[in-house]
């Protein structure tokens, strides 16, 4: 029965219950998306709402909303149309997913994801009013956090009853619920993720590139808090010798000698397209012996970026190596090469 519920409605509306039922196997065929193009929702007054919608080519794509007062388009590829009457609406540029903020009366009507002109889906959204006797739970955290990639993130839910709570998760690897109560329901994609069992927040360990996304925290079906969350990538820079670090800022070598230096950046974005450039005595330095070559690809797409440098020592010199990134990244490391009669080298 469960595997004719639409994607959208079993992700936001029957997760919950579902995950206490499933095993994982189980949860993940359910979540086989349907291949009804229409789909109804109903939502309750306030409520957060995603429409997916799987497209190949973002950029030929749209949303159209319509009911008996509009027709109108309210994004075409990543581009908001009529962004003040839709300021509720944003999308995922991972999987075009359509997002709704609190939604109410006003957001009822037809929902059509266009691909080249071709409907995909359309979803026909039904807002339902809370009774008498129950309350709408106000949003409590609504953050956008910058997290440099590799570091601990924090979220928080202010929850009365972990049981009848779950985190959600859309990033590029994940969209679901990966945790009901305290139990992990996607542990091979968030293996780097637990919740507190005393106050419910999120925590993802040593966070990766994939990481990066949207996070709703929700108690009995309710949205108490929302995440966007940016994985940043900062370079470490080393300028070393021997393949160690130079640790000071000075390295004393021997009159005549040609020494091989390396300029390394460390953990590089797949985007952030690093270049590495030498100065010898504030001068852009270029020769022969450069060398660039990248080693070291980690899991998580990451890289190091190299520069390797001979260098034939004349004089004392101080030497630098800059690393600049198209995201505006920019880091410098320099160190002086002294003369020792004593041929006393250290690093």
């Amino acid at each position: 029965m469960f595997n004719k519920i639409p994607f959208l409605l079993l992700s936001f509306l029957d997760f919950e219950i579902l995950a206490e039922n499933f095993t994982t196997s189980s949860l993940k065929d359910a979540l086989l998306p349907s291949v009804n193009p229409s789909v109804r929702i109903s939502v309750t007054f306030g409520q957060d709402t995603l429409m997916e919608c799987q497209v190949k080519n973002i950029t030929q794509s749209s949303w159209l909303f319509k009911n008996f007062k509009v027709k109108s388009f309210i994004f075409v590829g990543l581009n908001p149309v009529r962004e003040a009457e839709f300021k509720k609406a944003k999308i995922l540029a991972q999987n075009y997913t359509l997002i709704l903020d609190s939604a109410g009366h006003e957001n009822e009507g037809s929902y059509v994801c266009q691909e080249d002109g071709k409907i995909i889906v359309e979803y026909f959204l039904n807002v339902i009013s809370p009774t008498d006797n129950s309350q709408v739970q106000i949003l409590k955290q609504n953050k956008s956090l910058k997290v440099v990639i590799g570091k601990d993130v924090y979220m928080d839910c202010p929850v009365t009853d972990i049981r009848s709570s779950v985190w959600y998760a859309s990033n590029d690897k994940v969209h679901g619920v990966i945790f009901a109560g305290l139990n992990p329901i996607r542990d091979g994609d968030m293996r780097n993720a637990e919740v507190l069992s005393n106050n419910y927040t999120l925590i993802i360990h040593s966070t990766r590139s994939k990481d990066g996304g949207l996070y709703i925290c929700k108690e009995n079906r309710q949205t108490l808090a929302k995440y966007s969350v940016n994985i940043e990538v900062k370079p470490v820079l080393r300028i070393q010798y021997n393949g160690e670090n130079i640790t000071s800022g000075n390295l004393f070598v021997r009159k005549g000698e040609n020494i091989v230096l390396g300029c390394v950046a460390f953990r590089n974005d797949q985007n952030s397209d690093i270049k590495l450039v030498w100065h010898l005595n504030n001068m852009t330095f270029e020769n022969e012996s450069t060398e660039h070559l990248s080693r070291n690809k980690y899991i998580d797409g990451t890289y190091d970026i190299e520069s390797r440098l001979v260098h034939l020592i004349s004089a004392n010199v101080s030497l630098a190596c800059q690393a600049k990134g198209n995201d505006n990244f920019n880091d410098i490391k320099t160190i002086y090469l002294s003369i020792n009669s004593k041929y006393n080298i250290t690093t």
